[in-house]
């Protein structure tokens, strides 16, 4: 029951919110072409259902599974983020998270 009155308030949010937006017809040129688009991205919850299910990770090993999947296919096939770009995520951000968390435990 919880569910369905969170989806219902969100319908409503959205055709409140986006009520200017004129209606466009359905194209499904258009719905191949994003699918194609984002194939290697939508793959990534059927890695995450799959492993967990199949038994092949548990949830903590699917959670690095899902990351370094995540920075393969942003680095390497939708080329959204650059190489320069990751070394600063990773000397500026996973670093000092490592340090504070070495700390905490």
């Amino acid at each position: 029951m919880p569910g369905l009155l969170l989806a219902g308030v969100m319908s409503v949010y959205v055709l409140i919110v986006n009520r200017h937006i004129p209606a466009q017809r359905f194209d499904p040129i258009a719905l191949l072409s994003a699918l194609r688009r984002g194939f290697w991205a939508l793959m990534l919850p059927v890695i995450i259902f799959g492993g967990i299910y199949s038994g092949m990770f548990t949830a903590n090993e699917v959670a690095v599974v899902a990351c370094v999947y995540a920075f393969f296919v942003e680095l390497f096939i939708h080329k959204t983020i650059k190489f320069n770009q990751w070394l600063y995520c990773i000397f500026y951000v996973a670093i000092p998270h490592l340090r504070v968390r070495c700390d905490v435990s």
